[in-house]
């Protein structure tokens, strides 16, 4: 039925990430309303997607408080790599009237974001690649650079690595900001996720020499465990795999803190000493 709709390249991932959220998440009514949604698909030939519209953030209950809080101190949210648009739709129907900037370089994908985000007036997706969606976007609207934004950083993949370009150029640009990464390596915590490409790890140590001098920054990491990022199956038993790494740099805030009901999943370290 999806592959009538979709190419093949794009219907087998996104099955797969349903399939295994179904499964596993502690999100069922969620997951049952996507599920309708790609039984109605097959009805509606060349329509895009209507069933991305789960939660964003990989479904991480604790990754999407940590986003919930950083958003609400922001003024913008910018993403680079949006896919088909999981996380673009989360925060621009949570968020209503918060500026949404997400780009993509995959047409098809594209599409199917643009589709299910048409109804969210202040979300905008561009087909351009990162860094470069990045440099036109600051030069097109420069206050951004004087207000706090969270971004999510996801368009890190294949052989072209672009995440140490993209700090470089964000803590270079802006005064104040949460940078949140995905596929991050946890130190010490084998059971996130995280990305590799020839020999380089997503970490710490790729992004600490592109970070601007005279700046101060933090980065917060999880502490949590698979049960309370709420990816459990309906037993509640754990999910092999289930987790995916992920981070937010703080920049420009000395005395950032977490709020108490985040203290027991995350963890802030200083950077800047």
């Amino acid at each position: 039925m999806l592959p009538r709709v979709l190419p093949w390249r794009l219907a087998r991932p996104i099955l797969e990430f349903l399939e295994r959220r179904q499964a596993e998440a502690g999100m069922a009514h969620e997951w049952e309303m996507i599920a309708a949604s790609l039984d109605r698909l097959g009805a509606v030939p060349g329509a895009a997607s209507e069933f991305t519209r789960g939660p964003g953030f990989h479904c991480d209950r604790n990754l999407i408080r940590l986003a919930d809080h950083l958003l609400s101190e922001s003024k913008a949210f910018i993403e680079t790599g949006s896919y088909v648009g999981f996380t673009t739709y989360h925060v621009g129907a949570r968020y209503g009237g918060l500026p949404v900037f997400s780009c993509d370089v995959d047409p098809s994908a594209l599409k199917i974001a643009r589709r299910q985000c048409r109804a969210h007036a202040c979300t905008r997706i561009d087909e351009v690649g990162s860094p470069d969606f990045l440099y036109r976007l600051f030069e097109a609207q420069p206050d951004l650079a004087s207000g706090c934004c969270t971004f999510w950083l996801d368009a890190h993949w294949g052989e072209d690595w672009i995440l140490d370009k993209e700090i470089e150029f964000l803590t270079r640009t802006i005064a104040t900001g949460f940078i949140m990464i995905d596929d991050f390596k946890i130190p010490g915590r084998p059971e996130f996720r995280f990305d590799s490409y020839n020999g380089t790890d997503c970490d710490l140590e790729l992004i600490r020499p592109a970070l601007a001098p005279g700046k101060d920054y933090s980065l917060v990491t999880p502490t949590y465990d698979l049960v309370s990022s709420g990816l459990t199956n309906i037993s509640g038993t754990e999910v092999t795999g289930g987790l995916t790494g992920a981070v937010a740099l703080v920049v420009g805030h000395p005395d950032f803190e977490l709020p108490a009901d985040l203290v027991d999943s995350y963890a802030v370290t200083n950077l800047s000493a």
